[in-house]
């Protein structure tokens, strides 16, 4: 029986694995598409200066979401992780889940890549503003407050989104529950 249950484990992990793999991939395609879509809105803008800030609306909005769907498959990993450490601390006694946060490089970027990462999505979105305001020296207001109201609204959902941290008792191997 105990044999049945540790191959059922190894299988569950694998799956588990594959499924976070899978969201890494997706996350690191939106940031990938949010930078085409800045090179090509900007392009757009540059071609179409009377529309500039129409342009970065619209581009700024789509950044937030593609920010958005990252976040939650950023919140899915933080679920994954604390089991995926449970079942490598049972069956091999740590692994990478362990490893990783142990031995990552000692600079700013190597300690705070989640932070950075969503500098990007934000930075993207400053970029196309500020390129509109480059273009129109006359902005129609509306437009131009709308667009800062989407970067506001994407970098306070960033960086206030507390669903991704991961509990501090989940990633205990026992599964006991800390005291919060």
């Amino acid at each position: 029986m105990s044999l049945m249950i540790d191959q059922f484990r190894i299988e569950e992990y694998r799956a588990l694995r594959a499924e976070m793999d899978l969201r890494i991939t997706i996350q690191n395609n939106l940031l990938l598409f949010s930078q085409i879509v800045t090179l090509i809105s900007c392009t757009v803008q540059v071609a179409f200066d009377s529309d500039a800030h129409l342009v970065a609306l619209f581009a700024c909005s789509v950044i937030g979401a593609s920010a958005l769907m990252w976040c939650h498959h950023g919140v899915r990993q933080a679920q994954l992780k604390p089991y995926l450490i449970k079942i490598e601390d049972a069956l091999a006694g740590g692994g990478w889940e362990r490893w990783l946060p142990a031995n990552r490089p000692q600079s700013l970027l190597g300690t705070r890549w989640f932070v950075s990462t969503k500098g990007v999505f934000i930075g993207l979105q400053i970029i196309l503003w500020f390129t509109a305001f480059s273009l129109q020296l006359r902005p129609p207001v509306q437009l131009a407050a709308l667009t800062a109201l989407v970067i506001v609204a994407t970098a306070g959902f960033l960086l206030t989104n507390l669903k991704e941290r991961v509990p501090e008792q989940a990633a205990h191997p026992s599964g006991a529950r800390s005291k919060e």
